[in-house]
């Protein structure tokens, strides 16, 4: 089971994420390219780290949002969707290319991740955007999102994906990072989560029933307080399962 991790979020001065803590424990990371995080200086250190530590990379675009973190809802044309998404990709895969590194797959940020996972029209401008720089790059989205089944539709290949540190509504959806409850506290409690997601391909609701969900990769975010020992524990999890 794969483990991603949001990762190369910081932009000049501004610190965001224990990026080189957590390159040990996970096995993709979407590396931001410039939009919501991520300067031209931490774009390159980023890839570089990755590729020392045999992680596979992948692009985080976002919206045009440096001031809310991509996580602010913005209202963009098909044409503006589109070139932004090539903009961005194209940007960190130009980092890989001098080192020979390959671009793994594009996973988007905040907002922008959310409201392509319903809105058909933002999916389709994306994926064209990503069929058009690289057919073979695979798309990390929800399950049974809207972004899935368009990238289906283009050929594209598609990760499932489920988090370890997010909590989820009794509809399969992610609560709201407005919701008081959204983001898992404990150690323990991402541990479950991880364990429920590759034992039993299943996430226990905020109503604390089961919810089905086959994954083929989990996100654990960088940026929080308890980010390397949530790491620690998902890794351990995955370990434990794979033996």
């Amino acid at each position: 089971m794969d483990l991603n991790c949001d990762m190369g979020e910081s932009y000049g001065r501004f610190q965001v994420g224990a990026d080189a803590e957590l390159w040990p424990y996970v096995t993709s990371a979407n590396l931001a390219c410039g939009f919501h995080g991520g300067c031209p200086l931490t774009i390159q250190a980023s890839v570089d780290a990755a590729l020392a530590h045999g992680v596979s990379v992948g692009a985080h675009p976002g919206y045009p949002d440096l001031m809310g973190f991509g996580r602010r809802e913005m209202t963009m044309s098909d044409a503006e969707m589109y070139t932004s998404v090539v903009y961005q990709i194209s940007a960190l895969r130009g980092f890989l290319d001098i080192k020979g590194g390959v671009l793994h797959h594009v996973k988007l940020h905040g907002a922008l991740y959310h409201r392509a996972s319903v809105d058909r029209s933002v999916a389709q401008a994306v994926v064209t955007a990503i069929r058009d720089v690289d057919p073979t790059l695979r798309v990390y989205t929800l399950p049974e999102s809207v972004l899935a089944e368009v990238a289906k539709e283009a050929q594209l290949a598609v990760w499932r994906e489920g988090f370890a540190d997010r909590r989820y509504a009794a509809d399969g959806r992610l609560l709201p990072r407005t919701h008081p409850k959204a983001l898992l506290q404990t150690v323990a409690e991402v541990e479950e989560q991880v364990r429920g997601l590759v034992e039993e391909a299943r996430v226990k609701g905020e109503d604390g029933r089961a919810i089905p969900m086959v994954v083929d990769t989990i996100c654990l975010h960088g940026d929080g307080p308890n980010a390397i020992a949530f790491a620690r524990a998902a890794r351990a999890v995955l370990d434990a399962q794979r033996r």
